[in-house]
């Protein structure tokens, strides 16, 4: 892989004393250019196929179509004639199939070119870890190379003045215009064996191409309305504007407006209001037809836990599965009590290889977005040397068909998992291996760039600072508390399908998304020393509120205590059978939340000619993260992933550094 990278500056900046003596102007020209070019060796498939006697251009499924995913390779002619199998038949050893090809147009042109038989079983092959062909003559033909070539330029002219506008009694205004025009070019281009995903275990890539030029106007001017008056010690006004001309998507116009009051000295209020806009970029508007394969879970699999592999097949009172995920395997058609099994009915598999395609599109819209903030600042000295400051900001952000290019994973699990009645539109991207001898599992997901129709957050910040000097020890000792806390009032996204239903999903309160966060510190300073004290705060979460049935108690069994609906108790049950009689006593339930949780860090510095020391103990109190139902929550083991716990327990710290 070789990188390279050029980039060219040139400006000039001057006063503009016949306007006012204040202002000044800059024009600026920048050139960019980045090249990136990659050669990997590997094994060609096509070649692969040629030399053991199977064409790589034939028609294997037989629906007229030759390669209908355009990988460069025929359909299912590894899944279809079970290439492994196929290898260990004889009549594949040492044919290479040089005889005509049934879509030579379709062929690489250096396919049949050094054409040898291969060996996969020859002693040099299987007899090491690692190994290698029987001959020189079959290395040299199955090995061949990938390369990729990535050129990235960007042109920019900018042009800007300010200064003072005019005066007013309380104050100048002053002002900011300006211009800018920006060329963005890309040009990623792909060899055959590349583009068309011809090497084993690797990608079809079709690389990108385009240009796009945007032009842009901005203003901004600053005004101090009053100042030094009762109750309005200062009275700020802050506008600014922008018109962005984009190429694809035309003419769009954004501002901000900023407003502060400060009534007394030790108060400010503040509040600001403005818009935003983004087209896409290069690669979202550019990407070339890209797929590749990966391992996807299919929740719709029947687990291994719940399959008796003596011959009983699927037993559903092993079965610990959601049921809202088998309700919605069952709402797409599918089957979860034979999905994954095999067709013989020997065991039970839930990964799949699933083919992954996405590309970039100019029928995906720009994303536009509006803010509101609002709260105070206030900061005073009280009595001897206690000084206070806090703050608090009111924020509520709406992102209007924000792009998004959604992992296969997350596109599988949306599907599968939601769990507050609704049917995602992601759905609508997946296909399932229909072939009577698979094991119908997720086949094809399409993850290309689409626009999420809404993302709103709205929340409250709040932090503080409290310090006092303290006379100690014939010494002041500087005692400070800071602190910050976030209370998440709405964290939600509202998709629409392409036939026009809503899909709204809250997550203020689940997992990942907790209403109150925040973090304290205290802190003494006495000379060279330092003792820190932090306490961070998790708030309690719980899974999606919409998805728990009312008529099922926490425990996931009815009221009675019987098991639930589906026939099974909850599946964390101690044992079968431990809640089926009221008053029985119940050692299970569904646990799809996590109370809320303190972590402590504890620290000492010292530090003086420089040399500074500090040693300490995270997690003080060896605070372990929330145990939780697998099946409910995200989680290994049992453990809440990805939420802010502490997964490694206590840890002791020392860190020595010496400046010279």
């Amino acid at each position: 892989i070789v990188q390279e990278q050029y980039r060219g500056v040139i400006g000039l900046r001057g006063d503009l004393a016949f306007i006012n003596p204040s202002w000044q102007f800059e024009v600026v020209g920048i050139y960019s250019r980045s090249e990136g070019s990659s050669v990997r060796r590997g094994i060609r498939e096509d070649r692969l196929a040629l030399s053991l006697g199977l064409d790589p251009t034939a028609d294997f499924t037989g629906d007229g179509i030759v390669d209908n995913d355009g990988d460069g390779i025929a359909d299912d002619y590894d899944n279809g004639l079970d290439v492994f199998g196929a290898f260990g038949d004889p009549q594949y050893i040492g044919e290479c199939n040089t005889a005509g090809l049934a879509n030579p147009d379709l062929a690489a042109p250096d396919l049949a070119d050094g054409c040898v038989p291969v060996n996969l079983f020859a002693p040099s092959v299987l007899g090491s870890a690692v190994g290698s062909f029987a001959t020189q003559a079959e290395t040299d033909y199955l090995f061949g190379i990938r390369s990729f070539d990535t050129t990235y330029e960007q042109k920019t002219v900018s042009a800007s003045a300010n200064g003072d506008l005019f005066s007013l009694p309380a104050g100048d205004v002053k002002g900011v215009i300006g211009f800018e025009f920006r060329n963005d070019k890309i040009n990623s281009r792909p060899d055959f064996v590349a583009s068309n995903g011809l090497f084993f275990g690797f990608f079809a890539d079709q690389g990108a191409q385009g240009s796009k030029d945007i032009m842009e106007a901005f203003g901004e001017i600053d005004i101090p309305l009053e100042a030094d008056k009762p109750w309005v010690r200062e009275l700020n006004l802050n506008l600014s504007g922008r018109v962005t001309d984009e190429e694809f998507y035309g003419t769009n116009f954004t501002y901000s407006v900023k407003a502060g009051w400060r009534p007394i000295d030790p108060l400010q209020l503040k509040f600001s209001y403005g818009t935003s806009f983004r087209a896409p970029n290069l690669r979202e508007n550019f990407l070339a037809g890209q797929s590749g394969f990966t391992t996807v879970f299919d929740p719709c699999a029947v687990p291994d836990a719940a399959f008796n592999s003596l011959g009983g097949g699927y037993d559903a009172a092993l079965d610990d599965r959601d049921p809202v995920v088998l309700q919605n395997c069952i709402r797409e058609g599918r089957d979860p009590t034979t999905v994954g099994i095999d067709n013989e009915g020997v065991n039970t598999n839930p990964l799949s290889s699933a083919e992954i395609t996405s590309g970039g599109s100019l029928e995906i819209d720009p994303e536009t977005s509006r803010s509101i903030t609002a709260g105070f600042a206030f900061e005073e000295t009280f009595g001897d040397g206690f000084d206070v400051s806090l703050g608090l900001n009111y924020y509520d952000i709406k992102v209007k068909d924000s792009i998004v290019e959604p992992s296969s994973q997350f596109i599988v699990n949306d599907c599968f998992f939601r769990d507050d009645g609704q049917r995602s539109a992601f759905c609508d991207r997946l296909t399932y291996d229909t072939a009577p001898t698979s094991r119908q599992l997720v086949s094809d997901v399409f993850a290309g760039f689409i626009n999420l129709n809404q993302e709103s957050v709205r929340g409250l910040d709040l932090n503080w600072v409290l310090s006092k000097e303290v006379d100690m020890f014939g010494s002041l000792v500087d005692f400070t508390i800071t602190g910050r806390a976030n209370h998440l009032l709405e964290r939600s996204s509202l998709f629409i399908g392409d036939d026009g239903t809503p899909d709204f999903d809250d997550d203020t309160g689940e997992f990942g998304f907790p209403r109150w966060t925040g973090r304290t510190t205290f802190r003494a300073d006495y000379d060279e020393w330092r003792l820190s004290w932090t306490v961070r705060y998790i708030g309690d979460v719980e899974q999606d509120e919409d998805g728990i049935d009312p008529f099922v108690d926490v425990f996931g069994n009815n009221p009675d205590g019987t098991p639930n609906e589906d026939g099974a108790l909850s599946d964390t049950c101690t044992g079968i059978g431990t809640a089926t009689v009221a008053g029985d006593g119940i050692f299970c339930r569904d646990v799809g939340f996590a109370d809320e949780q303190f972590l402590h860090t504890v620290s000492l510095r010292y530090r003086m000619d420089g040399l500074t020391i500090i040693a300490g103990i995270d997690n003080v109190f060896n605070t372990a993260p929330p145990l939780v139902d697998s099946s409910e929550v995200l989680a290994i083991a049992n453990t809440a992933i990805g939420n802010g716990y502490d997964y490694d327990g206590r840890e002791f710290f020392l860190s020595i550094r010496k400046e010279f």
